[in-house]
């Protein structure tokens, strides 16, 4: 039996969300350069939106990361938008000197993520608006049984679903409520990304409504649904 330590209202979504499944993709953040710009942007679209907050992390070379966090609505966990997070000027510098690491799966970034929400009518001015995130198109995703909004901002996309019937859209919103659904990763070499993961049984399915892109299935990772797609493109 897991126990899980709980501390306000963070704590208790987050706890919530855990207490009966494997694992789950919980939030995601979004970088900005002027937080309190950022913040007052948000507040116009009727978001009860804290100050941001200071926090820090120590690094094992001993130095001390630091940023600033804004949490609309107080909360980073599943919820239908991203919190953000604006570094420290002084983080670059030690940054540099500990560049990521690599990974067999030969993944290079998030390429875009997948939110799902009960209507897109709610927070389409949120992301678009307020966020300012360019609407790309809406259209029907039937192998999802949603609806799609998607967005763009260099190349980066989040796609907004909400059901229009049973569908696996419907369940998961039946069963975690509105939040992040999907990461699209992009990897260097997809046949390579798949002939590891082959190496541990674990055969890739076409990503529903992402042309190019492959699931993982999700009882494979955690719970978590994790899309890849190939090179430097843009999703489509």
């Amino acid at each position: 039996e897991k126990e899980i330590a709980v501390s306000g209202l963070r704590g208790r979504v987050l706890a919530d969300f855990i207490t009966d499944r494997e694992g789950g993709l919980a939030g995601y953040s979004f970088t900005t350069t002027d937080i309190v710009r950022q913040a007052e942007a948000l507040r116009g679209s009727g978001l009860d939106v804290p100050e941001p907050l200071a926090v820090s992390r120590m690094v094992p070379a001993g130095h001390t990361l630091r940023w600033r966090v804004l949490l609309p609505e107080g909360v980073n966990w599943r919820r239908p938008w991203p919190f953000l997070i604006q570094a420290d000027p002084a983080n670059a510098d030690h940054e540099a000197n500990e560049p990521p690491g690599d990974h067999p799966l030969g993944a290079t970034g998030v390429a875009g993520v997948t939110v799902i929400v009960e209507r897109i009518d709610r927070v389409r001015a949120l992301y678009g608006k307020h966020l300012g995130l360019e609407l790309q198109r809406e259209d029907r995703v039937p192998e999802l049984a949603a609806d799609r909004a998607r967005f763009i901002h260099e190349g980066f996309t989040v796609d907004l679903l909400a059901p229009v019937g049973a569908g696996p859209v419907r369940s998961e919103l039946d069963s975690a409520g509105e939040g992040l659904f999907q990461l699209l990763l992009r990897v260097a070499n997809l046949d390579a990304a798949r002939a590891w993961l082959a190496r541990s049984g674990i055969a890739l399915q076409p990503a529903p409504g992402q042309p190019g892109g492959w699931l993982i299935p999700p009882e494979r990772a955690a719970g978590a649904r994790l899309a890849l797609i190939e090179g430097n493109g843009a999703a489509e």
